[in-house]
């Protein structure tokens, strides 16, 4: 009898220690922090290096200015092309060939229709070859006006042509400006003042650690239990005060047959810097269990 009671207090044990382990949630082996961004901003254009407006350490953010390539034939090509396109706009407002063109058609209309009601009061006052060259010069100046309007169509295409010119040139000139690429620390930044940068040479490294990555191993039979979107607790190993809240983003569909865990990571907010990418961590992810 003794017996029976035993065996039945070790087995509510068991199960109560089941119980709570699964309410604690599932526990992740081998955590380690990752980036999840990272990026090179290398040289775009080959020049010398003539401006340097980050070090490593700086905390930038996307589309912040790092350093500069030499931009003098940049920029005076830039002001070339804003002076051509100021000519070009110039000339199409300039509509003087349209509207004397106009004024001219008009001017031979009425002429050539004051010699056909010359003719109609008095026949033989003018002759019809005379009509003939009226009507000509009509037509001409007809012509002459579809022409300068067609030229003042083609000045306006032009317009937008030196335009084009002008964004090409200030690209050019941008494209000797290194920017940073994403929102993050600069790690790495080799180049150096005055030195010749060819195009994909690295000058800076960045990495991004406001947002991190914190992968390790579950179990296979745990894996029914871990959805993308459940909660996991990350803590620093070596400071169990250091805890942070992420969200699980990936559940590897393949389990390792060696040692039947199967791949899982987080991503995990960062914005007080507590983690280090490299880091080793612990991850508990939050489940709901129904048993």
């Amino acid at each position: 009898m003794f017996r029976n009671k035993l065996f039945a207090a070790v087995l509510l044990m068991l199960f109560s220690g089941a119980a709570i382990a699964a309410a604690d949630g599932v526990k992740v082996d081998a955590v380690v922090l990752r980036l999840l961004h990272e990026a090179d901003a290398p040289a775009q254009r080959s020049g010398v290096l003539t401006k340097i407006h980050a070090r490593e350490g700086d905390a930038v953010s996307k589309g912040d200015l790092l350093a500069e390539l030499d931009q003098r034939e940049a920029e005076l090509a830039e002001q070339a092309a804003r002076v051509e396109w100021e000519i070009a706009q110039r000339r199409a407002e300039n509509d003087v060939q349209v509207r004397y063109a106009s004024k001219a058609n008009e001017v031979a209309a009425a002429e050539l229709r004051r010699s056909e009601e010359s003719i109609v009061s008095f026949p033989k006052s003018i002759s019809r070859s005379q009509i003939d060259v009226e009507r000509l010069e009509v037509e001409k100046t007809a012509l002459e006006r579809e022409q300068a309007e067609q030229d003042q169509r083609l000045l306006a295409m032009e317009v937008e042509v030196k335009k084009s010119a002008v964004s090409a040139a200030r690209l050019e000139r941008r494209l000797r400006q290194i920017v940073a690429p994403i929102d993050g620390v600069v790690v790495e930044a080799p180049a150096r003042l005055g030195e010749w940068l060819e195009p994909g040479e690295l000058a800076f490294r960045l990495v991004g650690i406001d947002r991190l990555k914190a992968e390790g191993f579950i179990a296979a039979a745990d894996v029914a239990r871990v959805t993308p979107g459940a909660e996991a607790l990350v803590r620093l190993s070596a400071d169990g005060d250091s805890a942070l809240m992420g969200r699980v983003v990936f559940v590897s569909p393949e389990v390792d047959p060696i040692n039947n865990q199967v791949r899982v990571w987080a991503e995990v907010e960062n914005k007080n810097r507590l983690l280090r990418p490299g880091q080793h961590a612990e991850m508990t992810i939050q489940v709901s269990d129904s048993e």
